[in-house]
């Protein structure tokens, strides 16, 4: 994923010579971060990189030549005919990052009245690359698709189809033609199956990829639905980057540190990148344990680097450094920045005592016990200390797994909730509407069968070697089984044609309602011991933790309330 996205950056850059300048979107403009730095882009002849509404800040600049990289949106296009009837540059390099209506091509030709388009062309980057084999299309309030039709309004109109614009964008950058599948308990998911078909037809032209040795099967699209697992987002993670994102944040891969107590100006802000950081694309997927290992053996090596560096005895010392310097001072960087975060992480796990709270939410998603469970978690209920959404989130929990128990006591715990001076008790009951047991359309837990059930007590029975991280992604099951094409048309049928029973060697899995980097650790190992037999690539409209998650559930709410208050809702 990061290579296709940076591939059409590369020919971009490479095409237009000479001294040029870019102008790009909001949208493209994160899409472009997310694999190229500034300063990489600045070392290719790029004198400015600016946004498409800003061209008339800074006068004419008729010695640049302007690579243009948007969305082909009515905006955009609306923009670029004011700068092509009065341009800033001395020529125009125009690429839209999907397929552009001819129509907007027409009314683009009509502008052009300089005649300073040099080109016009189409480079599918529209998506946000996260890792190899993950990308999000950085859509907040997606939950709020899963809402009937009837409900929605503009946003989610817009949400939608940008949505299935980027998975059209990520399936022609990768050159595949597709068969569909979805959720068959998802409404939502079908819908959007089909509309990406519809769109794969009414654009067949581009879709004429070699699709393979004779008798291969196709490439498999598999959307699903968040709301099927919605507790995956709800617990706390434990690998390296999705710790970050759970208890500090990831945003364009970019991490706020300026709240970390001490913390020096220039760490206040730091990217993490599997582009261009090596330490962190080793070990992006290790456990808190391994990264702390890692992180001594980093800080080791450049000590001794360091240590090797004063003794600058003589002139052949001395240029020694210097040709090693640009080296030394981005491993400096690099040590700082992930002791820094590291060092961060553990301050946070010890402030909201994440041990305890991590053991009982794995213990309320992977097990069943339901006095235990409710012991523990009043007592934690009555812990001062614990954090205000630590505990929601584990009532949350609670409610999700025992919601159609018999005595449950959901009621008792909001009452605790509630003397917590808790204002988001409400979200129980929404997270209840959006992905409770009626409305999900797998088998979450894995006791509606006789044999989920004994497939259950075989595994506490065989015990967890690490308590906190018992819980495994539920769509695991789900793509193993696309793998070896044993997907059931019951489960996950076919938008159109019969569905193959041969093992896929390429799955596209989107996720609407969001995803998460436990998802994405879990797709990067499924791949590694897969390596050479099958290609899994993950997508959602958000890449969530569990705050993003319970902030879309209160616009979720807000939204049923107020068509619940309105006129057509009564």
């Amino acid at each position: 994923i990061l290579t296709s996205t940076r591939v059409y950056i590369d020919r971009m850059l490479n095409e237009v010579t000479d001294m040029k300048i870019m102008l790009l979107d909001t949208e493209t403009t994160g899409i472009l971060s997310m694999v190229y730095t500034q300063t990489q882009v600045l070392q290719r002849q790029v004198y400015l990189v600016e946004h498409m509404k800003n061209t008339s800040q800074h006068g004419r600049m008729m010695h640049l030549k302007a690579i243009v990289f948007v969305r082909p949106t009515l905006a955009n296009v609306e923009m670029l005919k004011k700068e092509l009837a009065d341009p800033h540059f001395s020529q125009y390099h125009l690429y839209f990052s999907n397929v552009i209506p001819p129509d907007y091509l027409s009314q683009l030709a009509k502008a052009d009245i300089h005649e300073v388009v040099g080109s016009v062309q189409e480079f599918y980057a529209d998506f946000y690359a996260v890792n190899v084999d993950t990308f999000t299309l950085n859509l907040p309030s997606s939950l709020a698709l899963s809402l009937p039709r009837d409900m929605w309004g503009g946003g989610q109109e817009r949400n939608f189809d940008r949505a299935a614009d980027g998975v059209i964008g990520l399936l022609l950058a990768q050159k595949v033609k597709p068969q569909i599948r979805y959720a068959a308990g998802s409404d939502l998911a079908k819908a959007f199956a089909r509309k990406v078909q519809q769109s794969v037809l009414s654009e067949s032209a581009l879709f004429t990829f070699r699709s393979g040795a004779a008798g291969a099967p196709p490439p498999l699209l598999l959307v699903l639905d968040r709301k099927d697992d919605p507790i995956t987002p709800l617990l706390t993670q434990w690998t390296y980057q999705a710790m970050v994102h759970e208890m500090i944040g990831i945003n364009d891969n970019r991490v706020d540190m300026s709240r970390a107590p001490g913390i020096r100006k220039d760490l206040k802000e730091v990217v993490l990148s599997p582009s261009d950081d090596t330490f962190y694309t080793k070990h992006m997927y290790a456990n808190f344990g391994d990264l702390g290992v890692a992180i001594k053996e980093l800080l080791t090596r450049y000590q001794h680097e360091f240590k090797d560096n004063q003794n600058l005895s003589s002139i052949d010392d001395m240029q020694s450094f210097i040709e090693r310097y640009p080296e030394f001072r981005a491993m400096s960087t690099n040590v700082s920045k992930h002791v820094a975060v590291v060092g961060e992480l553990s301050r946070l796990v010890d402030q909201h005592k994440m041990m305890d709270v991590s053991q009982l939410e794995q213990e309320l998603a992977c097990n069943e016990d339901h006095a235990a469970q409710f012991k523990a978690l009043q007592e934690m209920l009555a812990d001062g200390t614990l954090a205000t959404v630590d505990a929601l989130r584990l009532v949350m929990l609670y409610a999700l797994h025992y919601e159609t128990k018999s005595g449950n006591q959901l009621g008792t715990l909001k009452g605790l909730l509630a003397d917590r001076n808790c204002d988001q008790v409400g979200l129980i009951d929404t997270i209840l509407r959006y992905a409770g047991q009626a409305q999900r359309g797998g088998d979450l837990y894995g006791n509606k069968t006789f044999m989920g059930s004994i497939a259950k007590l075989a595994t506490n029975l065989k015990g967890v070697e690490n308590v906190y991280t018992q819980h495994v992604p539920y769509f695991a099951d789900t793509i193993e089984q696309a793998v070896k094409g044993r997907l059931k048309d019951s489960t996950h049928p076919c938008v159109s044609g019969v569905a193959t029973t041969k093992p896929a060697r390429d799955v596209i899995v989107f996720v609407i309602g969001g995803i998460t980097y436990e998802e994405a650790a879990c797709v990067a190992r499924m791949n590694k011991a897969n390596a050479g037999k099958c290609n899994v690539v993950l997508g959602g409209t958000f890449i969530h933790n569990s705050k993003s998650f319970l902030t879309e559930l209160s616009r979720l709410k807000d939204i049923q309330q107020g068509y619940a208050g309105s006129e057509f809702g009564r």
